[in-house]
């Protein structure tokens, strides 16, 4: 949608004295600032003209200058068009404007006619269509970057299982050494995630702003999903933290040696009943 919005926010308008917008794609290209003056060429006559404003264009990568319609008929000599904007009087609705221009040129000419936030929501579809393969491929990393943390984790706490049976020996209580093993697990896990954003912040930014602009010669807005952002995280720490305390309260149980019978050796008369740490 913020893609939508910087295509169709056109708020500058030519004037007579030369002054037009021209893309940032045009100004990269030859190096404009607003002010600068420039000459286009044309059919009939050259038009020396002035950069009054820097406007996003993501329809012509060479770039696009934004002209009078008056300017452009008396020195291109065409008086054809395929796109018109057509701006409202104050009071007049969207809606009643469109209908109106559908019933005055839609017998006699093949003509679309959308109001703004249908366009817009045309040019939403389209991107996400554009960008739906993509989003199947953010899932599925997410999931192998969750499962990999899972399964580091699980090793981890299993690669040290002769070391759990020693606290457990020394009296520690299962409970306390299994909320050791999820705090450590829920450490590493955020601690893993926020360093993936980062890194994949710091990959999106250098992909949208600079590869982006050097391949298609285009200026694409950055917009921050935050709300991914925040839920990744979030996501990957509840899945490390289960999973970690599902292993460690397997490898810290304890059972009765088999065999073992209850003795009376005690000073006091109770039994005992000889465990081995498993």
């Amino acid at each position: 949608q913020a893609m939508a919005e910087e295509i169709l926010a056109r708020t500058f308008q030519a004037s007579d004295d030369g002054a037009v917008a021209i893309s940032d794609s045009l100004a990269e290209r030859f190096g404009l600032q607003v002010g600068d003056a420039f000459e286009m060429p044309a059919p009939i006559a050259p038009l020396a003209l002035r950069v009054g404003a820097i406007v996003p264009d993501y329809i012509l990568q060479l770039g696009a200058v934004k002209l009078p319609w008056h300017t452009f008929v008396r020195h291109f000599g065409d008086e054809r068009a395929s796109m018109l904007f057509v701006g409202a009087k104050p009071g007049a609705t969207p809606v009643a404007v469109k209908r109106a221009i559908e019933n005055l040129l839609g017998v006699r000419y093949d003509v679309t006619v959308m109001t703004v936030p249908e366009a817009r929501d045309s040019v939403d579809r389209f991107v996400d269509q554009f960008t739906a393969l993509t989003r199947w491929l953010q899932i599925l990393a997410t999931l192998v970057a969750v499962a990999a943390m899972v399964n580091a984790m699980s090793a981890a706490i299993m690669d040290r299982e002769s070391e759990l049976r020693s606290w457990r020996a020394l009296g520690l209580l299962r409970r306390r050494l299994v909320s050791l093993l999820v705090a450590e697990a829920v450490v590493i896990a955020v601690e893993g995630s926020f360093l993936g954003v980062a890194a994949g912040s710091v990959l999106g930014w250098t992909l949208t702003t600079s590869i982006a602009r050097a391949v298609a010669r285009m200026h694409i807005p950055v917009r921050w999903p935050v709300v991914t952002m925040a839920g990744l995280p979030i996501i990957s720490t509840v899945a490390v933290a289960c999973a970690a305390a599902v292993v460690a309260l397997r490898r810290t149980r304890m059972r009765p040696l088999a065999g073992a019978a209850p003795s009376t050796s005690r000073s006091d008369g109770r039994n005992e009943v000889v465990y081995d740490v498993f």
